[in-house]
């Protein structure tokens, strides 16, 4: 698999998973990607330094990062393929002796959040 399409199939795999996480988590009173009123300013951290700032409606925005190893492999069949390969951060290729190469690559990307509140002060 050349760079091009694993950039391609990366974005585009993070984009499908975003979506399906704002489908699921609307009903539950959280928001993923939610729109930003006010960024925390260099001074301030909300308690946290995953902390991005305020949502329009007051909700206070985290954020999740990923840090993921993915491995892309290609045989003598040409069929190509990406997984996300656990715990693993090294970078590199593999040549095996059945013809089957392997090249293991970070994506790190952060994703915006809104937990769900209550709704009252406790």
């Amino acid at each position: 698999m050349n760079l091009k399409d694993f950039v391609a199939q990366s974005l585009k795999e993070i984009f499908e998973g975003v979506t399906e996480a704002q489908r699921a988590v609307k009903p539950l009173g959280g928001k993923v990607n939610p729109r930003v009123q006010r960024v925390f300013s260099e001074s301030q951290h909300g308690g946290t330094n995953l902390a991005l700032g305020w949502s329009k409606g007051g909700e206070l925005i985290h954020v999740i990062e990923f840090d993921i190893a993915v491995t892309a492999t290609e045989g003598e069949e040409k069929k190509a393929g990406i997984g996300v390969v656990a715990n693993i951060f090294a970078l590199g290729t593999q040549f095996k002796p059945d013809q089957l190469s392997s090249a293991i690559s970070r994506i790190q990307f952060r994703v915006p959040i809104s937990l769900p509140s209550s709704g009252k002060d406790t």
